[in-house]
């Protein structure tokens, strides 16, 4: 508190001298640069911090715009601590870091709601419980509740979880952090999200929906594009997978191999048509490639030695 603006009382990076949102404090013509912030009137200072609103002239490049002041606290509130974090630099967030803390409320213990909301439950179940239940669960707690005033919202509800179910993510819970899903997960979600929709006439394009799952998730897979396909909707689906392929409406091979030895189309047709052609897809679907039963042991390939430490 002991410098002036213009001695650098701003130590964020993202606001220091030189940058234009240090601009727009220093421009303003609100304050004394050259005035240290401790000798600031509590007025002058609560402006410098927190006032929002106000025109103010930045200079940039060689001439000036006009734009609308935000006080330190207010812009830094707006640019970094209202996002979601992950959506920032790891550079931004290292920076952050210095300059922020993060830890649970005192008042709502991290579960973001207030007390009223929180004191509010249908058959003893507040909000905060729901959403932390598993899908399944949560599921059977939405199918308990018999008021009629609101049966049109829980059988959407319903339809809802029961879809994301189907796609056997019952595990998750709707409080769930999106950073922490899997791609696998994400791709699951969104086809889910998407069948949900009330729109048709779109093309929808997946990319290997069916990275990491289970094959009888691939087939639960399958049932949801195929309904997303019924609504009037295109699926284009790109991907490896035998049981995908296999229920595709039309399919177009690219090859013959990878890298630069590919990028040609070798097949277009249907999926019976694919299992005559001698494409190397259609080979490997067929199972008409030879495979080595019985390889190789790794021998002298690597050697380990085992180092014996004594204290």
């Amino acid at each position: 508190m002991s410098k002036s603006l213009n001695d650098g009382a701003i130590i964020f990076p993202g606001f220091k001298q030189g940058t234009w949102y240090y601009n727009s404090f220093v421009e303003s013509n609100f304050f004394d640069k050259d005035l240290p912030l401790d000798q600031y009137p509590e007025d002058l200072l609560d402006k410098l911090l927190y006032r929002d609103g106000g025109k103010v002239v930045v200079p940039y490049k060689d001439g000036s715009f006009t734009t609308d002041y935000e006080g330190v606290i207010v812009k830094f509130r707006r640019l970094y601590i209202d996002r979601d974090l992950s959506q920032h630099s790891e550079s931004t967030q290292a920076k952050l870091e210095m300059f922020t803390t993060l830890e649970p409320c005192d008042h709502c213990h991290g579960k973001r709601l207030n007390p009223q909301s929180l004191s509010s439950s249908i058959n003893g179940v507040n909000i905060d419980e729901a959403v932390n239940m598993e899908l399944s669960d949560l599921l059977t707690f939405i199918q308990s509740i018999h008021i009629e005033e609101v049966q049109p919202i829980t059988d959407e509800i319903s339809k809802r979880l029961t879809n994301l179910i189907d796609m056997n993510l019952d595990y998750l819970s709707l409080s769930r952090a999106t950073t922490t899903l899997s791609g696998g997960e994400s791709q699951r979600i969104k086809v889910v999200q998407y069948l949900n929709s009330s729109l048709n006439n779109v093309l929808y394009i997946f990319d290997e929906p069916s990275t990491g799952l289970h094959p009888r998730d691939v087939l639960n897979l399958n049932k949801m594009l195929k309904k997303l396909r019924d609504k009037g909707n295109t699926i284009l689906v790109v991907e490896h997978d035998p049981d995908v392929i296999a229920v595709a409406d039309h399919i177009i091979d690219v090859g013959p191999l990878a890298g630069n030895h590919g990028g040609q189309i070798t097949f277009e047709g249907t999926y019976e048509n694919i299992l005559k052609s001698d494409t190397l897809t259609g080979q490997y679907l067929n199972r008409s490639l030879d495979f080595n039963m019985q390889p190789r042991e790794a021998k002298d390939f690597f050697l380990c030695k085992l180092l014996i430490r004594l204290h």
